[in-house]
């Protein structure tokens, strides 16, 4: 196999590191903004040649739009240097590529050549890759590094290519905003649910073994000053219940926690330092960490922790709530919520999964930052841009990144969704990753069994949200006052666990050595600049 995974710990540093000067000549297998008028041929009954109709001009011989862009079917063929993330390498990976290269050579001349990373590898490939101006086209990335990405010269200016990206623009419309650092555009999104609701994953079983349902849960809104109250009683009731019946097993455990989903009941502005309150319902900039709610929050999680709820080693488990779940003797744990969760959920724990709503669904720009960022070491971006609006729209590519081989690793079954061939399972075949989130766009291709066969349609009506923020459309810039944002997550990771999950012997002084602790890394600064530049937005926008 001519690419292996590299396996390690999860790095947690940024790229960095000086200007690097990347040439985007030497390919000139492409003309610009002439349309596509070229003709192809087919064979008649008696063998001989039949030219086609040429295609529309801005679209393929099938009809997919390509805007500016022509192909050039007479030169050498152009190689996409693609690095996106998977969970595994498969047996037959090369296999996988060149059906993947095959999607847009006929039409566009381009093929694609992979390299797989794993979250464990992502870093250390970027940090190898990008400064030493390693030969590549797209890459997958993280809102938090696209600024120093752009700082240091690692990617391009999307703005530069839209040109051969209809595909894109059409589907971004206004949330383009969303992916701008200044008048940059970093980076083309992974197109997945953009909205999620926090949550508590249940275990059925044991909620109706203690007289519940979930629709005794209904109409639950922590986000809301009004519901607060009955919500969390109604929580502590059910958790009292559980602890009381089955002393056996532990209530609540996982590493998601109530004070910590910043992105579900405030906008964060992309890394919860200075938040807009209420859902993103004002545009006034504040401090989360000193907000009546978060304090709620902080109480809450004490007072569960101190009856003995949560699992006593919380403080300091790592484990996501799935796996735990998986393990049989847990109740409960905080999630974030989508249409299809309870379905995703079961194959993932094995358990029979319920799903107690806590906060509204909010239309932020704070899930625009995941994706794709092209890179200054392309040696054909206008090629390369071409290529990734080609593929956005692929059922086949989509899936093949995501499922493999049909008919190897995957089948359609009769609701239209994917699902392993008779008598596999993940086991059992060669190819499996389920990371659809990441990747460019899922929606094109097949969502997997157990699914409702119209997921793709809820999906885009959840993406509405109950509210939108006021910030929607807006990205914060964090350049200006990136030394303090560093030093804030330093301040974090020494204080924050303790007090959102529960140990923290004194609640009161914890959290004001918290706060002091994040003025004196700069919080203060980080809040001024999100709040110059958010009024700098919303004046620009009339």
């Amino acid at each position: 196999m001519k690419k292996k995974i590299l396996c390690g710990m999860l790095a947690a540093m940024m790229v960095s590191g000086a200007l690097v000067s990347c040439s985007n000549g030497g390919d000139t297998s492409t003309s610009t903004n002439s349309g596509d008028t070229s003709t192809s041929e087919s064979t008649t009954e008696d063998g001989s040649a039949e030219a086609s109709t040429p295609a529309a001009s801005g679209t393929t011989a099938s009809g997919v739009n390509i805007g500016a862009y022509t192909p050039d079917m007479e030169g050498d063929p152009y190689t996409v240097k693609f690095l996106f993330l998977l969970a595994q390498e498969g047996d037959h990976f090369d296999e996988i590529e060149q059906a993947a290269s095959a999607v847009t050579m006929d039409e566009l001349n381009i093929g694609v050549e992979f390299i797989p990373v794993t979250y464990g590898t992502i870093d250390s490939q970027l940090n190898m890759m990008l400064p030493a101006g390693e030969d590549l086209d797209w890459f997958t990335s993280f809102a938090a590094n696209q600024g120093t990405y752009l700082d240091s010269g690692y990617i391009l200016d999307i703005n530069e290519y839209a040109d051969y990206l209809p595909n894109i623009t059409e589907w971004l419309g206004d949330g383009v905003g969303n992916c701008m650092i200044g008048d940059a555009w970093v980076n083309i999104p992974s197109n997945y649910e953009r909205c999620a609701w926090t949550c508590y994953l249940v275990r059925n079983d044991i909620l109706e073994d203690c007289g519940y349902t979930i629709s005794d849960f209904d109409g639950i809104d922590l986000g809301d000053p009004e519901k607060f109250d009955d919500g969390a009683a109604k929580l502590t009731e059910l958790f009292g219940a559980v602890a009381e019946k089955h002393p056996e097993m532990v209530v609540l455990n996982g590493t998601m926690f109530l004070g910590t989903q910043t992105g579900c009941y405030v906008d964060g502005l992309s890394d919860g330092f200075g938040v807009l309150e209420n859902y993103g319902q004002t545009t006034t900039v504040t401090n989360w960490y000193e907000s009546e709610l978060w304090r709620d929050f902080a109480e809450l999680n004490k007072q569960w922790f101190d009856a003995g709820y949560a699992s006593q080693d919380i403080g300091t488990n790592v484990d996501s709530i799935e796996p735990i779940l998986k393990a049989g003797n847990t109740f409960a744990g905080l999630c974030n919520a989508k249409p299809n969760t309870v379905p995703e959920k079961l194959s993932q724990t094995g358990q029979d999964i319920e799903v107690i709503k806590l906060s509204k669904t909010m239309l932020s720009g704070g899930n625009y930052g995941n994706g794709f960022c092209l890179s200054s070491a392309s040696k054909n971006p206008e090629a390369a841009a071409a290529w990734y609006n080609y593929i956005f729209q692929s059922a086949e590519f989509n899936d093949l990144i995501n499922w493999g081989i049909e008919g190897k690793d995957w089948v359609e079954d009769e609701n239209g969704l994917a699902a392993y061939p008779e008598g596999a399972d993940v086991n059992a075949v060669g190819y499996h990753n389920d990371y659809g989130w990441i990747y460019p766009n899922q929606m094109a291709g097949h969502a997997w069994e157990g699914n409702e066969p119209d997921i793709w349609d809820q999906y885009d009506e959840f993406n509405k949200g109950d509210v939108v923020s006021e910030a929607f459309g807006f990205r914060y810039d964090n350049r200006p006052v990136l030394n303090q944002v560093i030093a804030c997550q330093a301040v974090n990771t020494q204080y924050q666990a303790a007090i959102v999950r529960g140990t923290t012997q004194d609640l009161d002084a914890a959290i004001e050595e918290y706060n002091n602790a994040l003025y004196a890394a700069g919080l203060q600064d980080i809040i001024d600049e999100k709040q110059a530049q958010l009024d700098a937005w919303l004046a620009s926008q009339g």
